[in-house]
């Protein structure tokens, strides 16, 4: 009786194994199709040179260019002071 009762476990472990390996096995074959699509997609993608970005968006050209000399504009004076506090101290 009591190997009947083991028998029994085991096939209803085997039974949920078996399901569960399924339906692993069906969501890695759709993650592939979908990293497959996208790899498709990014090589499709074509890369923007800068004369078309500043034709699509003449408002955020300008802003990232103004940005960037305003960091670099910053970060020279900043060099251009630390130098002079320098100059001074000696």
């Amino acid at each position: 009786m009591r190997q009947l009762a083991y028998w029994s476990i085991d096939v209803v472990i085997a039974r949920r194994r078996a399901q569960e390996y399924a339906a692993g096995r069906v969501r890695w074959e759709a993650t592939k199709i979908v990293l497959s699509s996208e790899r498709a997609l990014a090589r499709e993608e074509k890369v923007m040179d800068y004369r078309s970005f500043v034709r699509r968006a003449p408002g955020l050209a300008t802003r990232v260019h103004n940005a960037c000399s305003t960091r670099l504009r910053h970060r020279a004076g900043a060099r251009h002071e630390a130098y002079r506090q320098a100059s001074l101290a000696r």
